[in-house]
């Protein structure tokens, strides 16, 4: 049996679960992997935004799961993003952008 990578994502796995009525810890194997690679999926197209998560940050985990929740959620709906997943990520790519700015000392205020 194929071993998850769920420890991977500890804190966002266990948020998108309770996102997602799954408050047991005994999901079918299959469905553990499944949410695992839709955090995956998050982790990657975040990082493609700029941001960087820690998987031990609590704030970092909230966004990751909330994006995996979206995913699991769309596939069944087809609904777009949800207005507060679209303002979580404008505002982390605006503090990041800012940081960068601060850090080149090309932060004009």
């Amino acid at each position: 049996m194929a071993e998850t990578t769920s420890s991977a994502y500890p804190v966002a796995l266990g948020l998108l679960k309770a996102s997602l009525g799954y408050y047991g810890s005994t999901l079918d194997s299959a469905v553990e992997t499944y949410l695992t690679q839709l955090l995956e999926y998050a982790e990657t197209a975040l990082a493609e935004r700029d941001i960087v998560l820690d998987p031990e940050d609590i704030y970092d985990a909230t966004l990751q799961a909330m994006y995996a929740g979206w995913l699991y959620r769309k596939s069944r709906t087809g609904e777009g993003k949800p207005e507060m997943l679209k303002s979580e990520i404008r505002d982390r790519q605006v503090k990041n952008a800012l940081r960068s700015a601060a850090k080149d000392g090309g932060a004009d205020t």
